[in-house]
C-alpha cells in the first residue's frame, strides 16, 4: 500500500510541477484527493487516517476510497487501467529517464489486466505494483 500513497503523491507532485508547487502542495493535494474519495465514498475519519498513513484500508469503504482515488488521478476509468496515463505520468516524474520509463512499462503491463469488483481491483491493482516495484528493485517515488 506504500506504493499507492507514494504513486498519489508522486502523481501530485507531476501534476503540481507543471503549475510550479512544491512538495507540501502536492502532499495537500493527495490530501485533498482523499477527502474528496472520504466524502464520496462514506469513508470514515479512521479510512482516511489509514491510508494517509500509507497503510492498506481495512474497510470494504476504504478500498473504494482507493478506488477513488485511481479515478480521480487518472489511473483508471470505468474500471479499465489507464496504463498511457500511468506512463505518462512516469516519463514526467524522471524527465523521461528511459531506465526508469522502461521500468514503468514493464510494471504496467503486468498490472494490466486486473479484474474485479471496482474496490478490490483498486487494492489488487496497488498489490500488483508494490509486488513488481520490489521485484525491480525500485524504492517509493523512485518512478512516481
Amino acid at each position: 500500500m506504500k506504493n499507492f500513497c507514494a504513486v498519489l503523491v508522486g502523481l501530485c507532485a507531476v501534476i503540481s510541477s507543471v503549475y510550479a508547487f512544491d512538495r507540501a502542495q502536492a502532499e495537500e493535494m493527495a490530501k485533498e484527493i482523499l477527502t474528496i474519495c472520504k466524502d464520496s465514498e462514506g469513508g470514515s475519519d479512521d479510512d482516511f487516517n489509514t491510508l494517509i498513513k500509507f497503510d492498506y484500508p481495512t474497510t470494504s469503504v476504504g478500498n473504494c476510497m482507493v478506488a477513488c482515488a485511481h479515478e480521480k488521478i487518472g489511473l483508471f476509468n470505468d474500471g479499465k487501467f489507464m496504463k498511457d496515463n500511468f506512463i505518462t505520468f512516469a516519463k514526467m516524474a524522471t524527465n523521461d529517464d528511459p531506465k526508469y520509463v522502461d521500468l514503468a512499462i514493464e510494471i504496467a503491463n503486468k498490472c494490466d489486466n486486473i479484474e474485479g469488483p471496482r474496490c478490490e481491483q483498486a487494492i489488487n491493482f496497488n498489490k500488483c505494483l508494490e509486488a513488481e516495484a520490489k521485484a525491480k528493485n525500485i524504492k517509493k517515488l523512485d518512478i512516481l
